[in-house]
């Protein structure tokens, strides 16, 4: 309607309605709209906005746009056509948003009515069921098991043989060598023996199953460093 009147000779009145066709993006109205611009014609002169009205409507492919854009070309400066070209992107981008408002509009618009029914009895509540509570199961208490009394255990028996760790003047030097020895794997199940001889008080670890248990033991404090020697059954 806005395109007749212009072509009527009505224009102010067809500017308003052809600026809100433009602005769905009706190619028609971007070709006039744009000529408007262009020529200060019924709107304000904007090259910018004349060359991106006419990109969209030769985009579109609207005959007379393409010649237009032409003559355009031989005007409109290079740096204003390259934010013609940007600003030709953002109106269509609003163009969808609107169309695309509308049509949910219109959609809505033609849904029938939801009536609700009349005279329909109010749905009653499902009758609760009682359910009897389930007898208590006697569950028999399982036989006590036997009470299982520990094996004895044998205590290993220690044997005789000795080993001489050391000899000393002062007895207390002899306790207090066992108390860093006693540790060692080589004396291990194996007691303190503090043999009196003479003025000195012998160092001896007894325990031993064997001779060749006891060198056996002897040997491995020697190659830690430590002095031994078998003493032999005692």
């Amino acid at each position: 309607y806005g395109l007749m009147l212009f072509q009527e000779g009505e224009q102010e009145k067809a500017m308003p309605m052809i600026r809100a066709a433009s602005d769905r993006g009706d190619p028609r109205a971007q070709y006039v709209l744009g000529l408007s611009h262009f020529n200060a014609d019924y709107a304000p002169l904007d090259w910018v906005r004349a060359y991106a009205l006419m990109t969209l409507a030769n985009s579109a492919g609207l005959p007379q746009a393409r010649d237009a854009l032409a003559q355009m070309d031989q005007y409109v400066p290079a740096a204003q056509r390259s934010q013609a070209q940007s600003l030709a992107r953002e109106l269509e981008t609003g163009a969808r948003a609107q169309r695309a408002a509308e049509l949910a509009a219109a959609e809505l618009a033609m849904r029938p009515p939801v009536i609700a029914a009349a005279n329909q009895p109010a749905a009653q509540p499902a009758p609760r069921t009682t359910l009897a509570a389930a007898a208590p199961v006697a569950v028999a208490a399982p036989a006590p098991k036997p009470a299982t009394r520990p094996q004895p255990v044998a205590a290993p028996q220690q044997g005789t043989w000795r080993i001489q760790l050391g000899a000393f003047g002062v007895a207390a030097n002899a306790d207090r060598m066992w108390n860093q020895l006693s540790g060692n794997a080589a004396l291990a199940g194996t007691r303190k023996t503090l043999v009196p001889s003479g003025k000195v008080t012998r160092l001896l670890a007894t325990g031993y199953a064997s001779k060749a248990e006891a060198a056996r033991a002897c040997a491995a404090l020697k190659r830690q460093g430590k002095a031994c020697l078998v003493a032999g059954q005692g």
